[in-house]
């Protein structure tokens, strides 16, 4: 999830144990999509892009035994309303997909600053991530992020607008909000 440094947890992965392929959306800047891709595989991991493409070289490498990576905490085009701190939030399908297809155990990762100024990684099983029903599955998944942010505020990148996409009838909550 947007939480700790993931960026850094890439690095670590692929030097302690070995390839992650990464889901990765370009920004649209080409240059910009350049540097962070030649950065994020700079270690040997593959980052594979947001499209159909992409989402089936997800799948290949987990039926392969590969580990892959996503955020599942990101705002998707398609997804489900489920509880994420109290509010019907719009989930991205696509970790309970992949836990399904594969058979994999999900985890949750972060790479948590501690007070002494280095990293800890914390892993988080999410077991009932890989159940059947969809709207169990992603419950359990936002709970297990939830709990991760609960134990973590300050490091949750809480200015990712998570909550954009609403219900119908219900307005945007950063609807008005400037920029600051």
């Amino acid at each position: 999830p947007h939480i700790g440094n993931w960026e850094l947890y890439n690095a670590f992965y692929a030097q302690t144990v070995g390839q992650l392929t990464a889901l990765f959306k370009p920004p649209k800047q080409k240059a910009m999509a350049r540097i962070i891709e030649r950065v994020r595989m700079r270690y040997g991991n593959q980052m594979v892009p947001t499209t159909p493409r992409g989402l089936a070289r997800l799948f290949k490498v987990l039926k392969q035994g590969g580990t892959v990576a996503v955020l599942p905490d990101q705002v998707p085009e398609v997804g489900l309303f489920v509880p994420f701190f109290g509010q019907a939030t719009f989930t991205d399908r696509l970790a309970h997909r992949l836990a399904l297809k594969s058979g994999a155990t999900p985890v949750l990762v972060a790479l948590i600053r501690n007070a002494r100024g280095r990293f800890d990684v914390h892993y988080q099983p999410v077991p009932d991530l890989g159940q059947e029903d969809e709207v169990m599955a992603l419950t359990a998944l936002n709970a297990a992020v939830e709990a991760l942010v609960r134990q973590y505020p300050t490091q949750y990148q809480w200015e990712y607008k998570r909550f954009k996409k609403q219900p119908t009838g219900l307005q945007d909550p950063y609807q008005g909000l400037r920029e600051i």
